[in-house]
């Protein structure tokens, strides 16, 4: 305290950074020892950062700040601080914003994902992410991390305030940035899909039809197509009424064979367990259509070899967490104690755990819908059988039986 208030006036700007960067590091050295004397440091900070305009030194606050918040957990009691701070720091229209954007939104994500509930100060800060995104996408997987909190932390509080928002997003943002940022921006959106499947899905109309044209013009690209893929997945599962609306519109006419066709083609590079039993589910969930079956026997009857594949061998990894980035895919390294993680891994956590696609055995659900088929219409179902290659048919059975 005696310190920093004594940088505000008799000590030069060079000697207030150093101040600023030592204490920094004696932050991240001691962590959670540091919570006793979270208030001064925030409140010494603040007064720097109001004294000295200089954009260097903001960006050392910034960063001792963001030490300070994930040493320290929940500090909502420090809003009135760092809001402020993280509003200006990821504006697009303030002055410094070249030196200390990337700062600010690492201040902001660690705020959001310590905190332990979403409020009206949280909620206000959103803006900032739309406008960021609308002028580049160089911050995009900055930003879709910082959303995917933002959608745990406020679940129907921020579909409330910011559905919309982030849906135009998603829409400006398809097609502008390259296949491994799609990664990123699926996050959230399957986030929303798993969490709200009824809700959300009419609200993303615009980026639905832009992933679709990637899909069917570009369908080379495998990392983009993954991810494509597994948002049809997701919203053939868990809204199919939706799904076939979607397929329906008259401007649709063929886009759904032709979808069919790629996924099945594409399914040996979907990616690991999760994307691959997805996959399965939303295509096995095909023969609950009689008609759309009838139409299509013999991509029906391709989807079903590539199902006998996962059958085979339905195997699940060690753990059952799956990192909120999804870059961390090394589940050993992984292992974390939930009771001692942020509230956003924990809610994540939660929701995997809903997710229908942990629930829902692949044999059993392939076995339930098969005979549902047989039951409604056996001719159909003895023309698909027929037209399934023998040594997959045979595969089936005895998966099924066993």
């Amino acid at each position: 305290d005696f310190c920093l208030s004594r940088g505000l006036g008799d000590v030069y700007k060079r000697q207030v950074l150093n101040l600023v960067n030592v204490l920094s590091g004696l932050i991240s050295q001691i962590g959670e020892k540091i919570m006793p004397f979270t208030g001064q440091i925030m409140q010494q900070s603040y007064n720097i950062w109001q004294h000295f305009p200089r954009s260097f030194l903001k960006s050392a606050i910034i960063r001792m700040l963001t030490q300070l918040v994930q040493s320290s957990g929940d500090c909502s009691i420090h809003y009135g601080i760092l809001v402020p701070i993280i509003r200006y720091s990821t504006s697009v229209d303030n002055p410094d914003e070249l030196y200390i954007l990337e700062d600010g939104l690492d201040l902001w994500y660690s705020t959001v994902d310590r905190a332990t509930s979403i409020s009206g100060e949280l909620l206000s800060l959103y803006p900032n992410i739309t406008k960021l995104m609308d002028r580049n996408v160089e911050y995009t997987k900055q930003c879709m991390k910082l959303i995917s909190a933002y959608i745990l932390l406020g679940r129907e509080d921020f579909l409330k305030v910011h559905i919309k928002d982030l849906a135009h997003t998603l829409a400006s943002v398809v097609g502008e940035v390259r296949d491994k940022a799609l990664v990123h921006l699926s996050q959230p959106w399957e986030m929303l899909l798993i969490s709200f499947p009824q809700e959300s899905p009419p609200f993303f109309q615009l980026a639905l039809e832009k992933i679709l044209h990637l899909v069917l013009t570009e369908s080379d690209k495998a990392l983009a197509i993954r991810e494509c893929i597994k948002i049809f997945a997701r919203i053939l599962l868990q809204n199919p009424t939706y799904f076939f609306s979607f397929f329906n519109d008259p401007s649709k006419q063929n886009t759904l064979p032709a979808l069919l066709h790629i996924w099945i083609d594409k399914f040996d590079s979907l990616g690991d367990w999760r994307n691959r039993k997805l996959s399965c589910l939303a295509l096995i969930s095909l023969l609950k259509y009689p008609d759309l079956v009838r139409s299509h026997i013999p991509l029906i009857a391709s989807a079903l070899t590539v199902i006998s594949g996962v059958l085979a061998d339905e195997v699940y990894p060690k753990s059952d967490f799956v990192p909120i980035d999804p870059e961390e895919v090394d589940f050993d390294e992984f292992q974390t104690d939930l009771q001692r993680a942020s509230a956003s891994v924990r809610y994540w956590d939660l929701l995997c755990n809903k997710d229908p696609i942990k629930k829902i055995s692949v044999k059993q659900f392939l076995s339930q819908t098969l005979a549902e088929l047989q039951a409604v219409d056996r001719g159909l179902f003895e023309v698909l059988m027929q037209a399934t290659d023998p040594v997959v048919l045979r595969d089936l059975q005895r998966c099924i039986q066993a």
